[in-house]
């Protein structure tokens, strides 16, 4: 059985497919397209699942959107039917129109409402056609309660506005989710990260990652962190209450805050707030110290209701990694699984897997140890591409002399690219779509920043490790395996990683496992024969301001056309020098 899921279509659109053996095709269009953030109906996202089972869109017996209601799916979908056949990228997958069709002809009933429970009056189990309409929220909830190890959990999932709601509360029970309750935009905690990011003189809804990582460079002002502790106020039934009297009643305008706002920040209005570099920092620290005290409110609340300690995050607030963190360390390590792939990309295969246990009563697959379900390339497709690019490179047969000439590169204290394998899922480099590097070469730090990041200093570089060497360094947990929150340097470690460590002695960190991710672990352990420990800085394979990269020609355009030193594709070696 084949179901095909995709996610909401504002933004980050994706599509995911599942079949008895789990997910075994998934990705972003915005990947394949090469467009940061692209919305709209993923149409090469859908061929590259099709692709990859070596199936036909007729085969597809489910086809689940994270979206409820529908009609501006539909209306966008069938307009993009009718023209898709004149874009550069293709013909319409054959069938897909007919499911299109199919969202186009289901009754109002059906695309007014989500599953049961108080989230609709529909009833999931008794599916009656090939597409189905899903709560954009429980996809959220499904994409991180099924992916978790746990078998009954609480679960939070909050975004910006996913149709209108912005946040839902949750109970998962082996093969099924019960919705508690909801919340509305505008009360909205991922909105009003966006404001504070507008504030800040970053781009709403594109650059709250710079809000996150620029909130380790204050200390959290009183007066700051007593303002942002009112505007958030105090969660109810675990979900956020925001004051609302902070903000403008149109919800518009620079950070769309009121003068009561600009007031408590000193300013009698929006026209006279000037912002300093100390300034936003506190801003950015106090914010987010409020922003964390809520959220473990929220969990608390929900452990205290549900009976459970337990809990799921998904929602793209949770791609937070700082949040996650936080929430873990209040509530205990090893209690908390937050969705690598949380914000609106993952409700792809979140909706395929609350369609394949939800609806349709399936059985729950294993728990998520990997999200490498993307495209990968033959040797003779990437040498191809290489002579074509008239690239000089070196092969090399067996991994041994891959790891070989990898480790002198980097012990030569050079940057590494590393192409290996199939695209990971979501917006982290896990190894496969990544570039390394030594974290005690001369001012790596700066070279990464200023010649191929092109990004602020204030920003962080991951640290890769085997996994069973973590426990030696840092105090984690295992969702460091998928980046998705932080681990703490252990005391006897800090000498060892002075200058990347963050404030609090936690780090960015990536936890790399032999079955999941063989080369990378085997490059690691002799690497720490070579260096002070098995560390390696491992950071996003592309260009600024561009998705991680996929196929070999985004790779050789990403490497010539930034301060890399080396890339190893396949088992091909290629170098600058």
């Amino acid at each position: 059985m084949y179901i095909l899921g995709l996610s909401a279509l504002e933004h980050d659109s994706a599509a995911a497919l599942v079949t008895d053996q789990g997910i075994v095709a998934a990705i972003e269009e915005s990947k394949l397209t090469r467009t940061p953030g692209k919305g709209g109906v993923p149409y090469q996202a859908i061929q590259f699942c099709l692709d990859r089972a070596g199936i036909k869109a007729k085969d597809v017996e489910k086809l689940a959107v994270a979206s409820c209601p529908l009609p501006t799916w539909v209306r966008h979908a069938a307009l993009q039917s009718r023209r898709y056949d004149r874009h550069a990228s293709g013909a319409l997958p054959p069938g897909l129109d007919d499911l299109i069709d199919e969202l186009r002809r289901l009754p109002p009933e059906a695309t007014d409402q989500g599953p049961a429970g108080p989230m609709g009056r529909t009833d999931p189990t008794a599916p009656t056609g090939r597409a189905l309409p899903l709560e954009h929220h429980l996809c959220h909830g499904a994409s991180a309660f099924f992916a978790s190890p746990f078998d009954r959990a609480a679960i939070l999932t909050l975004d910006e506005h996913g149709h209108s709601c912005c946040g839902t509360a949750a109970l998962g029970e082996g093969t099924n989710i019960r919705p508690l309750r909801s919340t509305a935009f505008p009360n909205s905690i991922g909105w009003l990260y966006s404001q504070v990011t507008a504030l800040l003189g970053f781009e709403p809804h594109l650059e709250e990652h710079k809000t996150q990582w620029l909130s380790l460079e204050g200390d959290g002002a009183d007066g700051l962190k007593a303002l942002f502790d009112d505007v958030l106020g105090r969660p109810c039934g675990g979900l956020p209450q925001i004051d609302l009297s902070y903000l403008r009643p149109e919800f518009t305008g620079r950070g769309a805050f009121a003068a009561r706002f600009y007031q408590r920040l000193g300013s009698e209005s929006e026209r006279s707030f000037r912002l300093t570099d100390a300034l936003a920092r506190q801003i950015a620290a106090s914010f987010h110290q409020a922003c964390a005290r809520v959220l473990v409110e929220c969990v608390e609340q929900l452990f205290e209701e549900t009976g459970v300690r337990n809990v799921c995050l998904a929602g793209g607030l949770f791609i937070n990694a700082l949040l996650v963190a936080a929430i873990e360390k209040a509530v205990g390590l090893g209690s908390v699984f937050a969705q690598p792939a949380a914000g609106n990309a993952g409700s792809a295969f979140g909706s395929a897997w609350l369609a394949w246990h939800q609806v349709l009563g399936r059985p729950r697959f294993r728990p998520l140890s990997s999200l490498d379900w993307g495209p990968s390339f033959a040797t003779e497709d990437i040498k191809n591409v290489l002579d074509n690019c008239k690239a000089r490179y070196r092969w090399f047969d067996t991994e041994a002399q891959r790891v070989e000439a990898t480790t002198e590169a980097l012990a030569q204290a050079d940057i590494v690219a590393w192409h290996q394998g199939a695209t990971e899922f979501g917006p982290r480099a896990l190894g496969h779509r990544s570039i390394l590097a030594s974290p005690w070469a001369p001012y790596i730090k700066e070279n990464l920043n200023h010649y191929v990041k092109h990004r602020e200093p204030f920003r962080p570089f991951a640290i890769a490790v085997p996994e069973e060497d973590c426990a030696r360094y840092f105090e984690c947990s295992r969702l460091v395996r998928f980046m998705a929150s932080l681990g703490w340097v252990r005391p006897d470690a800090r000498v060892l990683l002075k200058d990347l460590a963050l404030p609090g002695d936690q780090i960015r960190l990536y936890a790399v496992e032999r079955g999941t991710n063989p080369l990378l672990w085997q490059l690691l352990k002799e690497w720490g024969k070579r260096s002070p420990a098995p560390f390696l800085i491992n950071t996003s394979f592309n260009l600024f301001g561009e998705p991680l990269v996929v196929t070999p020609r985004d790779a050789v355009r990403s490497f010539f056309c930034s301060g890399i030193d080396a890339m190893l594709i396949d088992g091909f070696f290629v170098s600058k020098s």
